[in-house]
């Protein structure tokens, strides 16, 4: 086994991970754990990994990726719910395991369901301590409807399932008021930010933000908005698309470049994907004959931080988030951002008009927005000035880790 703590002197603990998707596969919960994992090595974190994958090329049982072991489990047929199962009983399974590493502290679970209670419970009596990191909010209001037996049972075993947990982990305080809202207790939230990499998220000179667009194909004289994320309804990017052609009329110079993958691995069945091809065309219908003339359709990055540092406006219209880790990043790289309201927005994103722009939840407004971002510059740099400094003082990485790390060693 490949050993993991580089400091001797620290004190280690395991955890264990279990994720619908790993790496090499791309998921935006999955893809910023994987970053943490120098410094969580450093501070005596041993992790392993249990996954789940549909695609059959990926090498499947117990292996080690990159010092990492790692638990890959197929699924030619995933659904969330047999998804979850198969990582609650394979993070038992390693769990049990005397070879590689010592017994973990703690499994860490990115969502958790009734059927996975009697693998959750064996491990609480193998003094597993079970964790949930909560990514993102659910859209739609809470209905009054007719409690049945049926709907009362299946309220208690939600209720159960999340008195589980020793911690639930949430970015902002408006997604620690919803788990209390499905059963949790205030002693198991736990608020930490997501955190950003300030060394790699961070502003760039005049004469580097030149460069990186001659390199991306941006024009020096163009003003660029960008959206990053997936080409998902939820994300709402035909809202962009439909009010960057409202603004684009008095702004012939602006450039809409929307960043990021049709499909992602955590879709977890073909007619979901099916359904994503078919709003692609969709977004490509509305772009119309300004199609690689003024708004842009690009691949998946791995360098987000260049398309960030060679942009001018971030423009979000997500329907729900978790905190929207995408808007921080850009904030770091002195990017300003305009957003609609979404199911999520908290008071740790930062003050609306200081540090980000929001509007009103229509495409007019959104419009309007980035307009007024073209046209009032001096606008632009405040709101660039306040949010880089709300993430220096709020979202550093270094905290993220400090309190990620305490948590796995239950302290």
């Amino acid at each position: 086994m490949a050993d993991l703590n580089p400091d001797p002197g620290v004190p280690v603990s395991h955890v264990i991970w279990a994720m619908r998707n790993f790496y090499p596969e791309l998921g935006g919960g999955s893809e910023r754990f994987r970053r943490y994992l120098p410094g969580l090595r450093a501070r005596g974190i041993n992790v392993s990994v249990v996954c789940t994958t549909r695609d059959s090329a990926l090498p499947c049982g117990s292996l080690v990726e990159e010092g990492l072991p790692i638990h890959r489990h197929y699924l030619p047929y995933p659904t969330p719910s047999l998804s979850d199962l198969t990582l609650a009983q394979g993070a038992l399974g390693m769990s049990k395991s005397t070879s590689a590493f010592e017994a973990p502290k703690a499994v860490q679970f990115h969502g958790l369901r009734s059927s996975m209670l009697p693998s959750l419970w064996r491990l609480k009596r193998r003094g597993v301590r079970i964790l949930q990191v909560v990514t993102i909010l659910a859209a739609g209001e809470e209905k009054t409807v007719p409690v049945s037996a049926r709907r009362w049972a299946g309220q208690m075993l939600s209720r159960l399932t999340e008195r589980m947990c020793s911690k639930i982990v949430v970015s902002s305080a408006v997604m620690g008021d919803d788990r209390l809202r499905l059963g949790a207790t205030r002693r198991q939230i736990q608020v930490i930010s997501n955190g950003v990499d300030l060394r790699r998220f961070s502003p760039v000179s005049m004469e580097s933000k030149a460069e990186l667009r001659a390199r991306l194909g941006i024009a020096q004289n163009a003003h660029a908005l960008l959206y990053m994320g997936v080409m998902t309804p939820r994300k709402r990017v035909d809202w962009l698309i439909q009010a960057f052609h409202q603004m684009r009329a008095s702004n012939p110079m602006a450039r809409l470049y929307l960043v990021g993958p049709v499909l992602r691995p955590t879709m977890q069945d073909m007619r979901e994907a099916s359904f994503q091809t078919q709003f692609q065309q969709e977004l490509l219908a509305l772009a119309g004959d300004q199609l690689n003339r003024t708004i842009f359709f690009m691949d998946e990055t791995q360098e987000p931080e260049s398309w960030f540092r060679a942009a001018d406006v971030f423009a979000f219209a997500s329907l729900n988030e978790g905190l929207g880790n995408v808007l921080l990043e850009a904030m770091a790289c002195g990017l300003p951002v305009l957003t609609t309201p979404f199911i999520g927005r908290a008071a740790e994103l930062g003050i609306p008009g200081t540090d980000y722009l929001l509007t009103a939840e229509t495409i007019e407004s959104l419009g309007a927005g980035m307009n007024r971002l073209a046209n009032e510059p001096d606008l632009g740099r405040q709101l660039s000035r306040a949010a880089l400094n709300h993430v220096q003082v709020h979202h550093d990485l270094e905290k993220t880790l400090d309190a990620y790390a305490a948590l796995y060693h239950n302290r």
